[in-house]
């Protein structure tokens, strides 16, 4: 009797610790790290035809992807329902210039980011300003 009441100790405080904070606020389980997310909007418009953007939120704290024209990569730290992404960093090749104008977009509003939110299989990014990166 006493192992049965030690084992179901054991997994009771087991199952409470899955669902510990990580120092910072920052929840055990990450609703960003390991998804792979294509872009369908960025601030109210959507992307070019043929070449969506790409986010991908690594367990690492690093974000990386495409603008549709070139690759970034940033760091990212996620809370509760917010999330900073720091300086965005990639390659610099030349596009058509509605890609050019995607990626100004785009690369202008990450840094920014400021809550997140992950509902029926769509992820919103939105910035202090109020821009909105909508990927599925």
């Amino acid at each position: 009797m006493r192992a049965l009441n030690a084992l179901a100790a054991c997994s009771a405080f087991a199952a409470l610790a899955a669902c510990a904070t990580l120092p910072g606020g920052e929840n055990a389980r990450s609703a960003l790290a390991g998804a792979d997310w294509t872009v369908i909007s960025i601030d109210g418009r959507d992307v070019v035809s043929g070449t969506p953007p790409t986010l991908t939120f690594g367990s690492d704290g690093r974000v990386t992807g495409t603008t549709g024209c070139n690759r970034f990569f940033a760091s990212y730290t996620e809370g509760t329902d917010t999330v900073t992404i720091g300086q965005v960093g990639g390659t610099r090749m030349a596009c058509a210039a509605p890609l050019m104008e995607q990626e100004r977009t785009m690369l202008a509003a990450l840094p920014g980011t400021h809550r997140f939110a992950v509902a029926a299989g769509q992820l919103t990014l939105t910035t202090q300003s109020g821009a909105v990166i909508r990927a599925r």
